[in-house]
Formats: C-alpha cells, structure tokens, sequence
C-alpha cells in the first residue's frame, strides 16, 4: 500500500504531541510529509493534522529508527520507542582490491618515497622508525604479513624485522601494483595483508629513443635526489635503461641536528625486451645499493642514559651538520636477475 502526499482539505485539524527516544532524529509523519525536529529530551508537536489513518516514524539520516502507525484524533501523547535492530556479521568472502599507481603522479612529489606515495591511499598508513625509514601498512597489516615484489621476484628482505624500509626503488617501473587484502595464492605465503609489485616494464610499440631526467633538491639535508630514463626500440629489441642517485645530509630539527641521519643511495635497472613470431624474451636486472643512517641520539646503553636522555632539553650527542655516514646505520646491497621466455601457441 503506498502513501499519497496530499490530502483532501479537512473542517478541522487537529496536533500530535509525544515524545521520542531519539531526539536527534527527524519525526515524519505521512501521508502528510510534515517533518519536525524534537527538542534536547525529545518532545516534539506536529500541528495541522486532519483526521484519518497516518504513519509517524523517526529518521536518523537514512535510517528507519521508529516506525508506528496511529489514528488522529489520538488519546493522549504519542510515544515513539524504536531501537535499531542488530544482528550478526559473518564475512563469507574477501574480495582483493588491486589499484595501479602511476609512477609519473609519483615524481611529481617523490620525496616521500614510495610509502609516502601509497599511503594517499584509502585503507593505506605510515609507520616509521625514522625520518627516512618508512613502511606501509595495509588495512592494519605491515611487516612479514605484506609481500614484495619486483620483477617477477619476491623480495625477502623485510623478515628482518620491522625497523627495514621497503628496498625497492620506485624509479625503476613505470607502475606500482598495490594488493589490499589476502592474495597468498597469487604472492605467497607472506602477502595475508596485500602485496606491493613493481612489474617488469613493457616496453612494447616505444618510439626509438626516448628519455627522462628528474631533478630534485631538498633545503633540509642540503642534498636531493637525481633520475634518468633511457628507453626505446633498436632492430626490434626494446630497452630501458634507468639510474636514480640520492644524497641527503645529516637533518634538522628547529634547534638542532638529527646526528646521523643522512642517507646515500644510488640504483639502477636494465630491461630488455624482444618479440619473436611466436616467441617473447623479457629479461630484467636491477640493483640496489642505500646507506641509511640512524639518529644517533636514539642509542642508549642503559636505562641511567635513558633517563638523562628524556629529561635533556637537547640531544646528548653532539649535533653538526654533515654528509658522511658513521655507525650506526642500514646498509642494504641487493641485485636482481630475471629471465622471461614464452612461445605463442596457434590462436
């Protein structure tokens, strides 16, 4: 049975008044289409009303709170005691959200690095052990329980615990594929919080040469970071060839100096590319190489140091400002080698 907006006019009207559990909802009373907003204790007083069948309900944005339905004229006050009803919630499935990040809306700000990047994501957060150490977290997950991947490989270095930066340098793909929510079957063991992957670039149908430099400078730390693309097709066989150098000084806070905490990186990755009648040859190498440092005034040998390094208005280690790098610090080597070979069946 639906309910007509109008009605016909009356000889006389008559007020409902009542009281609401829900005071900060809307009274709606239909067919009529009146609407009022009850007081701080939830009284409210709807006028005008002509007699006949009507339906009074309390509305909380898009919810149905309460619901009743009355004859006006009404003996004494209407009283609306509606409870939101509850009931179990039982997840049957995980759907895997798969997003594609673009590497160019990256360098348009990559001083972030790349969990700086991903975490403009929903579902998407930061934890860091340091102004240059910086991991994901995904919908709540981070550490062995992410997988990552680059070139076709997995990347086992974060079993080494927590405080370890993602060692992937965002420059050398042209995407990043970012995995929100289990995908064991796809990336692993590891991926029960999501998988980060940097494919093998495509280099399919290039022009045959072309390039890209990016440049950045960085007032704290008085360093920045360089990058250089080289890609294209030559007698059929596509390549890209790309580096990334970054150097970055000791960093400051307002009164003082982050002792330690520069970085030194330099990256690079080859990939070639080639496709046969009814073959397909992708091969990928990349290196990786990044000296992180490590505040110094973090270190502590026992708990008097500790106590004295609280209450100090200052580091107690000595700040200066420079660009070497003395222990304690990351330092993280790895190379990657990988070979692709398909054959092209008929159809």
């Amino acid at each position: 049975m639906g309910w007509l907006l109008a009605q016909m006019p009356c000889d006389s009207v008559y007020e409902l008044a009542g009281f609401s559990a829900w005071p900060e909802g809307w009274i709606e009373v239909l067919p009529s289409g009146q609407r009022v907003m009850p007081d701080s204790l939830g009284f409210f007083h709807v006028h005008g009303l002509c007699a006949g069948l009507y339906r009074v309900r309390v509305l909380l944005g898009r919810h149905i709170v309460a619901d009743t339905t009355i004859v006006v004229p009404i003996e004494g006050p209407l009283v609306l005691e509606g409870r939101l009803g509850g009931h179990a919630v039982v997840i049957q499935d995980w759907l895997v959200r798969k997003l594609t990040l673009d590497s160019l809306s990256w360098m348009a700000q990559p001083e972030g690095g790349l969990s700086g990047w991903l975490v403009r994501v929903p579902g998407v957060s930061l934890s860091q052990a340091g102004p240059l150490l910086q991991k994901p977290i995904l919908e709540g997950l981070r550490g062995t329980r992410i997988a990552y991947w680059q070139g076709g490989q997995p990347l086992a270095s974060q079993q080494w615990g927590e405080e370890h930066a993602p060692e992937i340098d965002p420059f050398s793909t042209e995407e990043v594929a970012l995995y929100l929510g289990p995908s064991p079957v796809q990336h692993g063991p590891e991926a029960v919080g999501g998988a980060i992957v940097l494919p093998i670039p495509n280099l399919c149908c290039r022009a045959p040469l072309e390039g890209r430099f990016l440049a950045l400078g960085l007032t704290n730390g008085q360093g920045g970071l360089a990058a250089a693309r080289l890609q294209g097709t030559l007698r059929g066989w596509g390549y890209r060839l790309q580096g990334s150098l970054h150097r970055i000084g000791t960093l400051q806070a307002p009164k003082y100096f982050l002792t330690g905490s520069g970085t030194q990186q330099a990256h690079g990755s080859l990939t070639v590319e080639r496709l046969f009648a009814r073959w397909h040859l992708r091969s990928f190498y990349a290196q990786y190489n990044a000296r992180i440092g490590l505040f110094q005034g973090m270190q502590v040998g026992n708990l008097s140091d500790l106590d004295r390094a609280l209450a100090a208005p200052l580091p107690l280690v000595s700040s200066y400002f420079s660009y070497a790098l003395t222990p304690p610090y990351q330092e993280v080597t790895h190379e990657l080698v990988g070979l692709q070979v398909s054959r092209l069946l008929s159809n």
